[in-house]
């Protein structure tokens, strides 16, 4: 039987910044390879560059086929198998019921673009215009790097969570949120930040998008990076826990909390423990999306 690495990393990058992954999966060598080998398999894996640093948490061997990590041979018996998933895209294909269809025309037509090259030569411009749902996943990284700012930490350090509905009604998670595994709200009495910090905070937070389209003129930056990173946990079947939205049968609706994402989806729902006046506040908030839907639906 073929073994992997189950495993939590926190990289650092030579130049500034870092990398964080949660239950991230890799194909092994062989079952005895040690820390320091797992950690370069984890740097070629993700194909990256000036890595500095790299730290592996709560590492585990499991016994299950390999996935096909770069550079680690597969050892299973005969060929791989390729299976085509794709499909023809149109414009008006219903994608998921209830979900726009996407919209696929012309930014700049062939007969449009007469003139505006060399004499004779024509071309296209083509425009796909798709909906995505990253739920609440941006607004956590931008808790995680407020806390950060006022503790003074790296955000790499702190584990926080926005969950509910991507909207006025989310739900901030202080009771469970962590710095290092000290308690958040103990961290920030220890240097004297209290409640008008933390509702400081939830403000720069919800209206982000206001401030940010402010000063560049765009908040869509954010949710490219989020959506990139998404599309990363599925190809790569990561098993990254994030929070994403998907229906949730406990709340009757669709929204986000903690789930284990992979190639085949949400995988398992993870609901974290919570203060009796978040988990109402939670509720609240799954209730404003049922309305929304009702509305919709209507």
């Amino acid at each position: 039987m073929e073994t992997r690495a189950i495993f939590d990393f926190i990289l650092t990058f030579a130049n500034g910044g870092g990398l964080r992954g949660e239950g991230f999966r890799l194909d092994l060598p062989r079952a005895d390879a040690p820390e320091e080998e797992i950690a370069g398999l984890l740097v070629a894996h993700l194909g990256l560059l000036l890595v500095e640093k790299v730290e592996l948490r709560n590492l585990r061997r499991v016994e299950e086929p390999h996935r096909g990590s770069r550079g680690v041979p597969r050892t299973g018996a005969g060929p791989r198998r390729r299976v085509d998933l794709s499909h023809s895209l149109h414009h008006g294909l219903v994608t998921y019921p209830g979900l726009p269809a996407p919209e696929i025309s012309d930014h700049l037509s062939r007969e449009g673009s007469v003139g505006k090259y060399a004499p004779g030569v024509t071309f296209q411009i083509g425009r796909i215009s798709l909906v995505a749902n990253t739920g609440t996943y941006l607004d956590s990284l931008r808790f995680r790097f407020h806390v950060a700012r006022h503790l003074n930490v790296s955000p790499a350090f702190v584990e926080a969570n926005v969950l509910g509905e991507h909207g006025t009604s989310e739900v901030f998670m202080w009771w469970a949120a962590q710095v290092a595994g000290v308690p958040v709200l103990d961290a920030m009495q220890q240097i004297d930040r209290g409640a008008d910090v933390r509702h400081s905070i939830e403000q720069e937070v919800r209206y982000a998008n206001i401030t940010i389209i402010e000063g560049n003129q765009a908040s869509q930056f954010g949710i490219g990076m989020v959506s990139a990173r998404i599309a990363e946990i599925v190809l790569r079947d990561e098993r990254a826990v994030i929070p994403i939205g998907s229906y949730n049968p406990k709340y009757g609706v669709t929204l986000s909390i903690p789930s284990v994402a992979g190639q085949s989806g949400v995988v398992k729902i993870l609901e974290p423990a919570m203060s009796d006046e978040e988990r109402h506040a939670l509720q609240r908030s799954a209730d404003t999306l049922k309305v929304a839907v009702a509305r919709i639906q209507s």
